[in-house]
């Protein structure tokens, strides 16, 4: 077939066919032939530069994927779809975009060398340490990248990284700047308070049964208790297949001389290095003699690589790049790296990178581990093997036997799996299985709640299927009185304490407010008064309700501040405020100011930063389409 195309590819059909290849090539080249890019509509405009769909559909799926690892599988379905995610999304890139465009008027840039220096050594890209090529395209790929489109997103953000380190670097605070800083935040103030305790009033708290009986009648609203429902499910997992499959000794011993026959020694390699990046000028040469010259004479190849390498990643530990197995580093590098001796030393070598030289640190074989160090792992891989070929096995009996099943008992005693149920939950979940949307989603839809029918199997991923029914249902309904009469009365009760508290206290505040003194007005009512002198915002000996409110009040103009009020737990505090401190920053020793100066220099960093994209979005020619 392929022969026949080649025959009849001529004429004018073969240049319409050329043309086709070559345009996508010499415009947005080879990934362009292995890429959706295409020519597709574009999400926005930003400065003329466009942002396509491609890009914020990538975006969109990367953030989802975030998202899930970081709160799991029971996120609602609404909440990370794509059409919740889009804007928020399409709004970073625009950002991103912006920076980028700033980051270029100001002549930022990063080398290509560095871009390989952080990809190569970037743990997610590695394996048992070292830079693995097959895993990096793996991982691009899930991504939704390629190579050369990830190095693009690289460069950008790493740009975008230094525009932000730049614009805070060229921060830092003024004299002036210190002492207001200072005034404010080490300031301290002097107050004196008493606390009205809800407990004590509680204990002399009573409530009848009328009142009980009123408020429930006036209030059955609060007391509706949910549908609900009790389930009973079949839980299958290879993890739970385990446990149940044995393994032989003849069957590990088999699997081991195969491992034997398969193994091969893997021989890897340490080398460190010296880089000097290729120059217009050529004056890298003369470098390099010096360079040598230096090495011949017998100085140390980790000294020289502090003082010589332009690889910024290794030269502060001696060059050291870490281990190779032949396909980490160049092919020149990997070709030169195989024909050093150990501790010998390259001549020049030259890559994209620059010219290298290069020390052979270490050499690691890998011996064929014997029977008994393979043991227990070979026989958890032979046990998961067989669980894994169980579990698909019974998936398809596990849908066929439970589609019309009056129970999931049954079915779990044909197919030696455990059947386990539930208590009661609503609409909302409850605990463990539960609580995820899925489950959730399958037992209240129409086929199982309804209908009473088996749920299909749901699947919470790849190697997890669930399959439920309903056992029991309680209607929503009004809880009986003598179910919430308990739940009534410590309402009623807290509510009762918590207006008196606050009139008692009013009439206090009251009082000092007429000319009142807080100690006297406090004996009176059988209270104790707290003397709290000098507090600092940052003060763990006074309770935080208090501390803040002490701090929320104005500075006093020739009385005290007065003020009333309850905390979290239903007490209530009267605070007399008498005097304010402004602190002061020639108070501090040399680390302290050291240290306010530096939160103050990250706090107006971040602020410029927000001023500085704030005007780009603002200055900014912006098209959603």
């Amino acid at each position: 077939m392929l022969q026949s195309i080649r025959d009849n590819l001529k004429g004018t059909l073969a240049f319409i066919i050329i043309g086709i290849i070559i345009v996508p090539l010499a415009l947005f080249g080879v990934d362009s032939l292995f890429s959706d890019s295409g020519l597709g509509q574009n999400a926005a405009q930003v400065n003329g530069d466009d942002i396509s769909e491609r890009d914020l559909n990538r975006a969109i799926y990367l953030q989802k994927q975030q998202m899930i690892a970081r709160f799991g599988q029971n996120l609602p379905a609404d909440f990370i779809s794509d059409e919740s995610l889009r804007q928020p999304v399409l709004n970073n890139l625009i950002e991103r975009e912006l920076l980028s465009q700033g980051a270029a008027n100001l002549s930022m840039a990063i080398s290509s060398s560095k871009l390989d220096q952080i990809i190569l050594a970037s743990s997610q890209f590695q394996t048992d340490g070292n830079f693995d090529g097959d895993k990096f395209v793996a991982v691009l790929r899930n991504m939704g990248y390629t190579p050369a489109t990830y190095k693009v997103l690289l460069e950008r953000d790493l740009i975008n990284n230094q525009l932000q380190l730049g614009l805070s670097a060229s921060d830092f605070p003024l004299a002036n700047e210190l002492d207001a800083n200072a005034a404010l935040s080490l300031q301290s103030r002097s107050f004196t308070f008493t606390t009205l305790s809800k407990a004590k009033v509680l204990a002399n708290t009573a409530i009848t049964a009328e009142e009980v009986t009123a408020f429930y009648s006036d209030n059955k609203s609060q007391f509706v208790q949910p549908e609900q429902v009790a389930i009973e499910y079949i839980d299958l997992t290879p993890d739970t297949l385990m446990a149940k499959v044995d393994v032989s000794e003849a069957e590990i011993d088999a699997q081991y001389q195969k491992n034997l026959v398969e193994f091969e020694a893997s021989i890897e390699r340490r080398a460190a290095h010296i880089l000097l990046e290729l120059k217009e000028d050529g004056s890298e040469q003369a470098q390099l003699q010096v360079l040598q010259a230096e090495l011949a004479a017998g100085a140390v190849f980790a000294d020289l690589a502090k003082t010589y390498s332009e690889d910024v990643g290794s030269s502060e530990s001696g060059g050291d790049l870490g281990f190779s197995s032949g396909d980490t580093f160049p092919e020149a590098f990997e070709v030169a790296l195989a024909e050093l001796e150990l501790d010998q030393i390259s001549a020049a070598i030259e890559t994209d990178a620059g010219i290298h030289i290069i020390k052979l640190l270490e050499i690691r074989g890998a011996d064929a581990p014997s029977l008994a160090e393979q043991t227990p792992k070979i026989s958890l891989n032979l046990k998961r093997a067989k669980a894994e070929a169980k579990f698909s096995e019974l998936l398809e009996s596990l849908a066929e036997q439970t589609y019309n099943a009056e129970n999931l008992t049954e079915v779990g005693a044909d197919l030696d799996l455990a059947v386990a149920k539930t208590e009661l939950f609503d609409r909302t979940g409850g605990k463990g299985i539960t609580a995820n949307s899925k489950i959730l989603a399958a037992v209240f839809s129409d086929d199982v709640l309804s209908d009473g029918n088996s749920s299909d199997l749901i699947e919470l991923s790849d190697q997890r299927v669930v399959v439920v029914k309903l056992i029991q249902q309680v209607d929503s309904h009004i809880k009986a009185q003598s179910v919430v009469s308990t739940q009534i009365e410590s309402q009623l009760k807290s509510a009762k304490a918590e207006q008196q508290l606050q009139a008692q206290g009013a009439g206090i505040v009251a009082a000092l407010a007429a000319g009142g003194n807080l100690q006297e007005l406090a004996v009176a009512a059988g209270l104790s008064v707290e003397d709290a002198k000098s507090v600092l915002r940052s003060d763990t000996t006074i309770d935080i309700e208090i501390a803040q409110q002490a701090f929320v009040l104005p500075k006093p103009k020739g009385s005290d501040e007065i003020s009333g009020f309850s905390t979290s737990n239903g007490d209530f505090v009267v605070l007399s405020l008498s005097k304010v401190d402004a602190g002061v920053f020639s108070s501090l020793n040399e680390s302290e100011q050291q240290n306010l100066a530096d939160q103050l220099t990250l706090k107006t960093a971040a602020s410029d930063y927000q001023a500085f994209r704030d005007e780009l979005k603002q200055l900014a020619e912006i098209e959603i389409r």
